[in-house]
C-alpha cells in the first residue's frame, strides 16, 4: 500500500456511464481536487466555484460516452478523502 492513495482495492473499481444527476457531486470533487492541485503549484483555481465545476459536468454527463469510476456503487473519491 502507498498511504491513503495506494494501489489496494483498484481491483474494486468498476465503470459506469455517468448521469446528468451525477453532476453535482462530480462537481464538487473536480473543484477540490483542481483547487488543490494548482493551488499547491501557487496557481489560481481553474473554476471560480464548484457551482461552475457542476455547470461544466453537466454537459460533460449527458454525453453517453463519460463514464465514471465507482466502487461500492458509489462514486470512487480515490485520494481526496
Amino acid at each position: 500500500m502507498r498511504g491513503s492513495c495506494g494501489v489496494i482495492g483498484l481491483m474494486d473499481v468498476t465503470l459506469r456511464p455517468g448521469t446528468p444527476g451525477d453532476a453535482e457531486a462530480c462537481g464538487a470533487i473536480c473543484y477540490r481536487a483542481f483547487k488543490a492541485l494548482v493551488e499547491g503549484h501557487g496557481f489560481a483555481p481553474d473554476f471560480a466555484s464548484a457551482e461552475v465545476a457542476v455547470g461544466l459536468l453537466s454537459g460533460l454527463l449527458s454525453h453517453p460516452g463519460f463514464l465514471l469510476p465507482t466502487r461500492n456503487a458509489e462514486l470512487f473519491r480515490w485520494c481526496l478523502e
